[in-house]
């Protein structure tokens, strides 16, 4: 079953400014989801004397190829949550107290390592991995 998901873009001031639509194979993400739950709820099992995450709860992560590395920095991934609110490198910059040419390099990082060419890929990504 394919749905559609919609991801809104917003300036630096938080205004709707545009958004992106994807279609979404949403049967295979949830096998897929439910596959990766059981491999969790066992390790977690073996992992646990007491059967349970240490946090009571089940976290969820997409499979990516392992030549993909996808782990960000924790500041990677402070620069991509204010990517995807629509700050500019230079709005980023002032709300991280960094230089501009920093959030440029982490900007750069981020797009290499999720494999994305732009802005609205990288915060989509993002999104659908659960990074943000």
């Amino acid at each position: 079953m394919n749905e559609s998901a919609i991801y809104p873009i917003l300036d630096g001031k938080g205004r709707l400014v545009d958004s992106v639509s994807l279609k979404i194979d949403t049967a295979g993400l949830k096998h897929r989801i439910r596959e990766q739950d059981e491999q969790i709820r066992m390790l977690e099992a073996q992992l646990s004397p007491f059967g349970e995450s240490s946090h009571g709860q089940t976290s969820y992560s997409f499979e990516t190829p392992d030549n993909f590395d996808t782990a960000l920095t924790d500041r990677e991934i402070q620069i991509l949550e204010l990517i995807a609110q629509g700050y500019t490198n230079n709005e980023v910059s002032h709300h991280l107290f960094i230089s501009p040419h920093t959030v440029k390099s982490h900007v750069i990082n981020i797009f290499n390592k999720l494999n994305v060419s732009d802005r609205t890929q990288a915060a989509v990504t993002g999104v659908r991995m659960g990074m943000i």
